[in-house]
This record gives C-alpha cells, structure tokens and sequence, in this order.
C-alpha cells in the first residue's frame, strides 16, 4: 500500500500487523450496523412537517429500495473484498492512486466530524423537550456524550459491539412500543395529505429526499473497522438484514405516530 506512485489497479490489503480481530455473530453484526447507521426514527419529525406526511411515509419505503440498499452492499461487499482499516481511504487509492485516495479519505474524515456533532446535538435536543436545560447542563450532556462514546471507542471493537448491540435493543423495543400504541389509537388517514397544501411537488420532494437520504446514509461506518473484523464475510448478510430493520424502524414508528397524534405540521426539532 506505501508504494511510491502507486496509479491504481491493485488490491491493497494492508491490516495492521498484530492488530486484534473480532468475531461477529450475525446479531451483532446487525446491531453494530443499525447503531452506527440509525439509531431509531430520531428526525424524521422535520421530514413530516416539511414534505408531507404521505410523502414522507413513501419516501422512507423507497429511499432504503433505491438509495440504501445499493450503497450499503456495495460498502460491505467492498468490506469483505478488502478487510482493511480506513476501507474508503483504501478502496478510493485501489481504483484512482495516491491523490485520490487521500482526497477521498479527507472529505470523508470532514463529514464524519460534522455529522456526529450534529447527531450529538440531536440528542441534547431530544432531553430537552422533557426537561428544562441551561445552556451549562446542555453543554455538560453533550460533553458527556462525547467522552463516554470516545472512552467506549478506545477500548476497542468488543466494547462497541457490546455497547451497540445494548443500545439497539432498548432503541427497537422503545421504537415497537411507539408503533403499537400510535396504530392501537388510529385516528387519522396517514396519506393525508401526500404533498402539503400551497406547496408544488418538486419543493416537497426535494426536501423530503434531502432529509431521508440523510436518515439512511452512514453504512460505510462499517468499511473502518475491515482490519479488525475476523470474519468480514457476515458484513454482508449483517448489512442486508440491519437496512431492513433500519426501515422498519422508520416505518412502522412514523406510521403510528401520523396516524394517531397531530396536528403533524407542528412537528419538528429544533437544533440548537
């Protein structure tokens, strides 16, 4: 891989000497994935109130058909082929070289920190509709956030996949819970109306696909930690079943919610 003026054409297989590996069952190769992609239905809330709720509902059955599915086998397949640390940075400089790969490693380095401060900040947001927050508690629960994820990173892949698997659980059966209790107490017709009133189909498309494609994005989370993964094999079974619960988690929960609460136009979360 530390060829000189390497152009591309060659399949890098560079795991670190000594680095320790881990066995992944397929459950926990699901919930890794499900926890580093989704998480639960957290954000929708602005798809709702921007796109429609019929809109919304059919986006978020076609985005993981057409957008998903195709990115997250293409991450895990690539995953399995090449096992290595810093899968993009690597598969980036396999096809195109040098420049490239390091290109292609520095946009994604960028977006990761920009979009886990934005999920950090979604989580300070979400416990400050149930409890009143000063500017020093929010700071010190999305300081908190931070230090515990990053110590629970550092102490390798067995810790994540323990914690992930946790925190998938309890995320799905609150998310079950959602869904049975919204559609036990249907009130209202989900479809309506598709696209909001007043407002032409391109804009409320637009901006329903701009939030679900960010809803089902993050499967090359995965592609990081090839090197470390015994049996990079399970990647792609555990990514196939993870983008469907993924979805269903989406669906089902969003479903119970239009159909038994409103007015859906005031739904929403502001991010501080």
């Amino acid at each position: 891989m530390s060829k000189k003026g390497y152009t591309g054409g060659q399949v890098l297989l560079d795991a670190t000497p000594g680095l320790k590996k881990k066995t992944f069952t397929l459950a926990a190769m699901t919930f890794f994935i499900y926890c580093a992609c989704a998480g639960g239905a957290f954000g929708i809330e602005s798809m709702i109130s921007s796109a429609g709720p019929g809109l919304t509902l059919i986006l978020l059955v076609l985005i993981p058909i057409l957008w998903a599915m195709p990115i997250g086998l293409y991450c895990s397949e690539l995953t399995n082929l090449a096992p290595v640390e810093s899968g993009p940075y690597v598969w980036a400089k396999m096809a195109f070289g040098e420049f490239w790969g390091f290109s292609f490693g520095f946009w994604i380095s960028l977006a990761m920190y920009l979009t886990g401060a934005a999920y950090v900040v979604l989580a300070a947001d979400y416990i400050g509709l149930f409890v009143n927050l000063t500017p020093l508690m929010s700071f010190a629960i999305k300081a908190a956030i931070i230090i515990i994820f990053t110590i629970v990173n550092l102490m390798g892949l067995e810790e994540v996949s323990t914690a992930s698997t946790i925190f998938s659980i309890i995320i799905l059966i609150a998310f079950a819970a959602v869904a049975f209790v919204g559609m036990a107490n249907w009130q209202y017709n989900p479809m309506d109306p598709i696209v909001i009133q007043g407002q032409n189909a391109l804009s409320s498309w637009g901006t329903g696909i701009a939030i679900g494609v960010w809803m089902y994005c993050g499967y090359v989370a995965v592609s990081f930690l090839g090197g470390e993964i015994e049996n990079p094999q399970i990647i792609p079974k555990g990514m196939k079943i993870g983008i469907v619960v993924i979805a269903l988690s989406y669906i089902l929960p969003t479903l119970g919610g239009i159909v038994s609460t409103g007015p859906w136009t005031e739904w929403g979360v502001s991010i501080d």
